[in-house]
């Protein structure tokens, strides 16, 4: 059997928190050490933050029925 570690990523603002995805580490990755963490931390990152500066045209913020 493979083996395979997942760590949560989440973000907290001030009281609130939100998890965000996971970091799934695999043996084809190669041997897990701080290094290999920090590459695929910044690599979901990276991912992140091209989501938040491009978000799609159909990823509206607004919920119909919300408060003005």
């Amino acid at each position: 059997m493979p083996t395979e570690i997942t760590l949560p990523v989440a973000v907290r603002v001030g009281d609130t928190e939100a998890q965000w995805g996971t970091i799934t580490l695999t043996e084809e990755d190669g041997p897990v050490t701080e290094d290999t963490i920090r590459r695929a931390a910044a690599a979901f990152f990276r991912t992140a933050v091209d989501i938040l500066e491009h978000p799609r045209s159909d990823d509206a913020e607004e919920v119909d029925g919300a408060a003005p």
